[in-house]
């Protein structure tokens, strides 16, 4: 996940212990508990870069991403720029962008696609 932000939001979301996922993934004022993104469903993340106004962000997650989570984080910070990529165990994949517009209204685009599943990849990728 590639973030673009002000210095600040960058600071607060990285803080200076780096845990990112326990600030972003903490349960929003008014979504139900069943929709709430924790970080359970985060797994094997790190902070990969961090700049003065962005941050590259990796994680695996067990399902789909969580792309209501992207939305809220969009809408809840001042963030400029969000970008995620992202690839699950059955083959599917996709990129989802999201922006914030100079009137503050938030744009979103998306593509989806199949790459193959862990096993198809595996045999692809064999030596040859």
């Amino acid at each position: 996940m590639t973030v673009y932000a002000p210095n600040d939001t960058i600071l607060t979301l990285v803080s200076a212990k780096q845990r990112f996922v326990e600030l972003v993934t903490q349960p929003a004022p008014g979504i139900p508990d069943h929709e709430h993104f924790g970080s359970d469903g985060f797994h094997d993340w790190s902070i990969d870069e961090v700049g003065r106004e962005a941050l590259q962000f990796r994680f695996t997650s067990a399902w789909e991403p969580p792309l209501r989570f992207f939305s809220m984080l969009l809408k809840e910070h001042p963030i400029d720029f969000l970008k995620v990529t992202w690839t699950v165990e059955d083959g599917g994949a996709g990129v989802w962008v999201g922006q914030r517009e100079r009137d503050g209204t938030h744009t979103v685009n998306s593509m989806t696609w199949d790459e193959g599943c862990l096993e198809e990849k595996a045999h692809r990728w064999r030596s040859a």
